[in-house]
């Protein structure tokens, strides 16, 4: 698997064949190698593996001395995931999870972006940007990102603006409410049984929610700008 090692979508992948990898199922039973890069250079990875294709996450699976390739969280997802991690309501967590991919994961990925790619904040998108890669790439991410060259190609290539942030301060808002209706009293997105949902809105979730089992290696929440701390906060409430 190729991945941006801070990206959430990538994220989603990850505990996806994590859960496979510590199933009890051998029929469902693998293991994974992970190629984690930084923003930008995974470009240089995944185009190795399908040679149009620049985003993360992509898979390449062997099977039986045969390769082929899966790209886009959701489509590794229903390739890999065992029957029935839908729940009984299939049709309806499909439509859920798209929502999810759609609204919090861009809605977040705006947001987290738009502050941290202010200047300012150069050493912590440095230490982010490199999460889970070599210490090469970590240092040449490092020494651009603090010099400013990078801030603005990734603004543009993702479309972040002001106005862009604040709507999706109200989008991921508006998640959080929806979801937190349908767990209260201790249930799932989907009912009473844990689904692809529930997984898509954690991952998807995590970078501003600093929960313990979510925090980056280098455990740097308290460096972020005070107002994504402020909706971190507020969120996890």
């Amino acid at each position: 698997m190729v991945t941006v090692g801070i990206s959430h979508y990538c994220e989603k992948v990850r505990w996806t064949l994590d859960s496979l990898r510590t199933t009890e199922s051998g029929k469902y039973q693998l293991d994974y190698y992970e190629s984690a890069h930084v923003p930008g250079l995974a470009a240089c990875y995944t185009t190795l593996l399908d040679e149009g294709t620049s985003a993360t996450p992509i898979v390449r699976i062997e099977e039986e001395g045969e390769g082929r390739v899966l790209k886009d969280s959701t489509v590794i997802m229903d390739e890999l995931s065992p029957p029935g991690f839908w729940g009984e309501r299939q049709e309806e967590g499909r439509e859920y999870e798209e929502m999810l991919d759609s609204q919090l994961g861009s809605g977040v990925r705006c947001f987290a972006y738009y502050h941290l790619l202010g200047r300012g904040n150069d050493g912590v998108l440095a230490g982010l940007g490199g999460d889970q890669t070599s210490l090469i790439e970590q240092k040449v991410f490092g020494v651009m990102a603090e010099r400013g060259m990078i801030q603005p190609g990734m603004k543009k290539f993702m479309g972040i603006t002001e106005g862009g942030m604040e709507e999706s301060r109200r989008v991921v808002r508006g998640v959080f409410e929806d979801v937190g209706e349908r767990v209260k009293g201790g249930g799932y997105i989907m009912g009473d049984t844990f689904t692809r949902a529930d997984l898509t809105f954690a991952s998807l979730a995590s970078p501003l929610l600093n929960l313990t089992q979510f925090k980056n290696s280098r455990n740097m929440y308290d460096q972020f700008p005070k107002e994504l701390r402020d909706f971190s906060e507020e969120l996890r409430r």
